[in-house]
């Protein structure tokens, strides 16, 4: 099974600590800690981690910047972009969240809803499918049996259930 690691950037000690053991719960290994973007991106020069959290609220910077000077192509010396999942006292996730640099964006101090991103993450990275909920043809949801009969008497009775009435006003 491939190693997943990850470097955490957030000034505050007692928030770093809880991601980096949310990160080892969820099967990472920490390969750092910073405290700011100019040293993300210094660790970053000799470190290549599965996933980087950053706080949004960085001192200099915010977390989005950082998060796209990280994911730019002239950042990575070869090495594949890091995943980046901020977090953020902002109300604004969704807004956070909608940038391509950012996969996604948690409440800070969520710590079971940072919990659920790491294992999102760690599924995609792992498996390389990005759809959540699985495989529709060979899941547990899949359907064994179509009953045909259903299917024609619905179309007899002239009643589309997906779009009204197929036969009204043709």
């Amino acid at each position: 099974m491939r190693e997943l690691s990850l470097v955490v950037c957030d000034h505050d000690d007692l928030a770093a600590t809880a991601v980096e053991a949310a990160a080892e719960a969820a099967g990472y290994t920490v390969a750092g800690r910073v405290a700011n973007a100019v040293d993300l991106l210094r660790l970053l020069a000799h470190v290549h981690p599965s996933v980087v959290v950053a706080r949004q609220e960085l001192p200099g910077t915010t977390g989005v910047e950082a998060a796209r000077e990280l994911r730019s192509p002239a950042s990575q010396d070869g090495a594949a972009a890091p995943e980046v999942i901020l977090t953020s006292s902002s109300p604004d996730l969704e807004l956070l969240a909608a940038d391509p640099s950012v996969s996604e964006a948690v409440p800070w101090g969520d710590l079971p809803t940072l919990e659920r991103a790491l294992a999102r993450l760690r599924e995609q990275l792992l498996t390389g499918e990005r759809r959540v909920g699985g495989e529709r043809r060979s899941g547990k949801d899949r359907r064994q049996h179509q009953d045909w009969t259903k299917v024609f008497a619905e179309r007899r009775s002239g009643q589309d259930r997906r779009r009204g009435d197929r036969r009204a006003g043709g």
